[in-house]
């Protein structure tokens, strides 16, 4: 329910602000949290977090099974009153979230914008398809990231590898051009590849040929 969201996000934003003025223990906070709001969190389906929500609240409240019923999570850089955050915050999930998959067993959407991803970030998410920690992803948004010809390249790569079967991909905003549109035409054309239902190249930098070579190979 909308309400809830509402209190959750204002309890968040309560944190951050303790947090940046270092009263207490980040960890002590973190638990008070998760014990005030427990019923609200324990009924949400959908979890963004922003610039000015820490990614450990989500994490603390996650581990301790905060979210049972989270279908989908998403993560950006962009908030008004904070910097894009840091691209280690997004790593520093994917660890966590290697060591302990439970946090997001039914996960179907993952959305990650305005991060500023690079290229080892890409082979960590890959490396989470490899090993099916990601079981029931359907829906990969990384619009908005700066992945570029080199990070549309390990995305492919990762794909073709893991054949997990993602139906929506967005790589919208990202500054890709020919050489990365030619990583997207293959991972499309190969047998082993996921079978994607929806690709969004929005806004990138690809150009008439590449297009046209992508249009001609998949009729």
């Amino acid at each position: 329910p909308l309400a809830d969201a509402l209190v959750v996000a204002a309890v968040c934003r309560a944190l951050a602000a303790h947090v940046r003025r270092r009263t207490r223990p980040m960890l002590d906070l973190t638990r008070r949290v998760a014990q005030v709001s427990r019923p609200m969190l324990l009924r949400l389906e959908s979890v963004w977090l922003c610039g000015c929500v820490p990614t450990d609240l989500f994490m603390h409240c996650a581990l301790n099974g905060a979210f049972p019923q989270l279908l989908r999570l998403g993560m950006t850089g962009t908030c008004k009153n904070n910097r894009l955050a840091k691209t280690w915050e997004v790593d520093t999930f994917f660890r966590a979230l290697d060591k302990d998959p439970s946090v997001v067993a039914n996960i179907h959407t993952l959305a990650i914008l305005h991060m500023r991803l690079q290229a080892d970030s890409i082979l960590r998410l890959g490396h989470l398809l490899d090993r099916g920690r990601l079981a029931h992803l359907s829906h990969l948004k990384l619009s908005c990231n700066a992945l570029r010809d080199d990070g549309v390249a390990a995305l492919c790569t990762a794909l073709g590898r893991s054949r997990r079967p993602i139906a929506h991909l967005d790589l919208a905003k990202n500054g890709v051009r020919n050489q990365g549109m030619a990583h997207v035409t293959k991972l499309l054309l190969s047998p082993q590849a996921p079978p994607i239902k929806m690709l969004c190249l929005a806004a990138n930098f690809i150009g008439d040929k590449a297009i046209s070579h992508l249009t001609s190979s998949l009729k």
